[in-house]
């Protein structure tokens, strides 16, 4: 074979190679072991147990669109699954107008806070990555928390709460919620 020939066959192998990467998701390697380490007294379960509850989790979301019920059920079973991670307890008013169980403030209030004393409650930069996403997402109408944003009063406790990693500024937000 002349080089012309090996190299469109490399260039090809490449592509193939590429391709068949780029449809996988990547799962392994994305958090330390010190981000993850609180999740692993969840029930017996690893780190890497709960990152792939999470990422199987978001796939599903994302791939059947699951109606209200579907969604609470499968939020339900994986928060009892994985206790301490906030991020269960968070998709459930992440697009909260779309989320069963959530029919008001108050309620979206009272799940936003318990994710945030989960994830307070790990030191283990859960406060930060929580505070990050109700920030960036604040806005999103589809995925994001826009609804609860427009109480600005009780939002910026919780965003406050995270930022100090105070848990005790929640409490703040109960006079609110009636």
């Amino acid at each position: 074979m002349n080089a012309k020939v090996i190299s469109i066959i490399i260039v090809i192998l490449a592509l193939a190679a590429g391709l068949y990467f780029a449809s996988k998701p990547i799962t392994k390697g994305l958090t330390s072991k010190k981000e993850t380490h609180s999740h692993n007294e969840d029930a017996g379960n690893s780190a890497s147990g709960v990152e792939q509850s999470y990422s199987d989790f978001l796939a599903w979301k994302e791939n059947e669109s699951p109606d209200a019920d579907a969604l609470d059920k499968k939020l339900t079973e994986l928060a009892a699954q994985y206790p301490s991670d906030y991020r269960f307890t968070l998709e459930r008013v992440r697009g909260a107008a779309n989320v069963k169980g959530v029919h008001s403030h108050t309620e979206g209030f009272e799940i936003l806070e318990e994710a945030a004393r989960k994830a307070i409650a790990c030191k283990c930069g859960d406060a930060n990555k929580m505070r990050n996403d109700l920030l960036a997402n604040k806005d999103d109408k589809i995925k994001g928390f826009w609804k609860l944003s427009t109480h600005p009063k009780q939002w910026d406790m919780v965003v406050e709460a995270l930022e100090n990693k105070d848990a005790s500024q929640l409490a703040k937000n109960e006079e609110h919620h009636h």
